[in-house]
């Protein structure tokens, strides 16, 4: 979309070019918006019929991956190969960006958005400890594909390759809590989480200038850092703000998984699941339940979700706010209706990304829906670790 957007025919190449040199060019960016930037000028530069300059394409040429593609995107890398082949026949980064896009390719002939091997573990830890089969047989194996992956500059990417975000950084802090391997890494992931804070005491999800802070990223950073007592970060004016989120017309918001049940699983686990807001939206979110037994992605939504009525679940079991037995045995009857032969459950779109548009990862689904009759039948101490 955005490589039709800057090369169509009726695009105003002079009017993205003023909008791309304004950018400050000391301005902390995303890998992906840096590559971005620099083939969007290339491209309206030659459209202009003006140079361009060398270090514009020194900068594209050196955030290109060594796979040949840019941050693993086949639409980044669709868009640095338009503004390669702008340049003339046979640039070599841009044979490198077409040898990426071909071997992207599904057998549909498809492209699709990025899997998320390092947030995908860290999800599936916290989602399943506790479960006997798991931790005996699998956890220890995802612990030290998490341990092993850390960064050069203490924090985790959500894919191996990409910049740290803070997001997977305290995921991956509290997937290893309580963990022996997890004293090596975790002095460096809170050194990096120091270097991230803004200086209102909260962080964004990416280390970028035109990021906002996120409550659910906040609340991971919060349970990540109170996870590990040691590391001596100051968490109040984090906990004062999500708390003063709670309080806001809707309550609360995620920015990453855009249901309100993910919002309350994972700020109330932040801000203490018996605090009176964290009821109030356990309490809110007990009414949200449909008739089939099930949550919806949405409020005023016709169909119920598995993965949301798993997270429902978890947020129900971890408040203890007294609702009937029955709000338990329809979601519990829901998910079993509704599992598949394979083991899993249908899913929908529900993670934010590429933005705006919400995409379905099926391994999220399962973790999800996992946690949730984990903490069913476990009860919430399990869930809380």
């Amino acid at each position: 979309m955005l490589a039709v957007c800057v090369d169509s025919p009726g695009a105003d190449p002079g009017r993205l070019l003023a909008t791309v040199t304004a950018v400050d060019s000391r301005t902390e960016l995303k890998q992906w918006q840096r590559a971005l930037l620099a083939a969007a000028e290339i491209i309206s530069r030659v459209r202009l019929g003006v140079p361009v300059p060398d270090d514009t394409i020194e900068a594209l040429e050196q955030e290109q991956g060594a796979d040949g593609g840019y941050c693993l995107m086949p639409g980044v890398t669709g868009l640095a190969y338009l503004a390669f082949s702008r340049l003339g026949d046979g640039h070599p980064a841009g044979r490198r960006c077409l040898d990426f896009l071909l071997r992207a390719q599904r057998p549909d002939g498809t492209w699709r958005y990025l899997s998320f091997d390092i947030w995908d573990t860290t999800l599936m830890v916290r989602s399943l400890r506790g479960i006997s089969a798991f931790d005996t047989k699998i956890r220890k194996r995802a612990l030290d594909f998490i341990e092993e992956t850390q960064s050069a500059d203490g924090g985790w990417a959500c894919k191996l390759g990409l910049e740290s975000d803070n997001d997977t950084t305290a995921s991956a802090m509290i997937a290893l809590a309580g963990t022996v391997g997890s004293q090596r890494g975790i002095p460096f992931a809170v050194d990096y989480l120091r270097r991230v804070q803004r200086e209102d005491g909260l962080w964004t999800t990416w280390q970028s200038a035109d990021d906002v802070p996120a409550p659910d990223v906040v609340a991971h950073i919060k349970t990540a850092l109170d996870s590990h007592p040691s590391t001596g970060m100051d968490t109040t004016r984090a906990s004062d703000w999500l708390l003063s989120q709670g309080h806001l017309q809707g309550g609360w918001s995620a920015h990453w998984y855009p249901s309100r049940a993910y919002a309350v699983v994972e700020i109330a686990q932040a801000v203490g699941w018996q605090h009176e807001v964290s009821r109030r939206a356990a309490r809110e979110l007990a009414a949200m339940q449909r008739p089939d037994g099930g949550w919806p992605v949405f409020r005023g939504a016709t169909d119920s979700a598995p993965a949301v009525t798993g997270l429902a679940l978890s947020a129900l079991v971890r408040a203890r706010i007294g609702v009937p037995t029955r709000v338990f045995e329809n979601a519990a009857a829901y998910l079993v209706e509704t599992q598949t032969p394979e083991g899993t459950w249908p899913g929908v779109p529900i993670m934010a990304g590429p933005r705006p548009f919400l995409n379905h990862c099926p391994q999220h689904t399962h973790a999800f829906v996992s946690a949730g009759l984990r903490d069913l039948v476990l009860g919430p101490a399990v869930g809380d670790r």
